[in-house]
């Protein structure tokens, strides 16, 4: 079981292993700045030049995302994948992902991009 820490950090929050849905007016205290990645998820560098940035979760969009940042900084597309897959790092036309599924993970080689 999660519990909220902060009651007003986001739109819904984790209590049991469901999710709690707070009306919009409910929401106090939106921080002025939000972190471009999260802690332990860095932006990976492609082969060729462009980065893609782990999104954090949200309760409209659980999925494991990222968005893929081009040489002039604009997010060209974003990659969703089920909430058990994760970007490990890159080859020269591979992405190697981690899926994790009954306390096992699995390594895996896509084709990229």
């Amino acid at each position: 079981m999660v519990r909220c820490r902060n009651p007003h950090a986001g739109a819904g929050c984790v209590t049991g292993g469901s999710i709690e849905r707070r009306e919009q007016d409910e929401v106090r205290d939106w921080p002025a700045n939000v972190c471009p990645w999260v802690s332990g998820y860095p932006p990976i560098a492609t082969p060729d030049g462009k980065l893609v940035v782990y999104r954090v979760p949200t309760v409209e969009a659980p999925a494991t995302r990222h968005a893929v940042v081009n040489r002039r900084g604009r997010v060209e597309r974003q990659i969703a994948m089920p909430a058990s897959e994760a970007i490990l790092g890159f080859g020269r036309k591979s992405v190697y992902v981690v899926t994790t599924k009954d306390d096992t993970q699995t390594i895996s080689r896509r084709p990229w991009p």
